[in-house]
């Protein structure tokens, strides 16, 4: 993040990541199986949208847009 926030603060005692307007503080729980639940989601999502892609882009782009997407998507 430093090259987007070159002002990002961490404070490892507090658990709090900070700019001069703005701070989050990351509680229990946000670093559990929550947090684990919402990446495996997201991770999932990126792979599917990148298997169509590469589905379409194989020749197959009836697949990709009709079957696949219905069955994974």
């Amino acid at each position: 993040m430093k090259p987007l926030l070159p002002a990002l603060q961490s404070n490892t005692d507090t658990l709090t990541l900070s700019t001069q307007r703005f701070s989050v503080s990351v509680s229990e729980k946000c670093s559990g199986l929550e947090g684990v639940g919402l990446m495996l989601v997201f991770v999932m999502n990126v792979l599917r949208i990148a298997a169509l892609i590469l589905i379409g882009n194989a020749g197959y782009p009836g697949i990709a847009i009709v079957g696949f997407h219905s069955q994974a998507g």
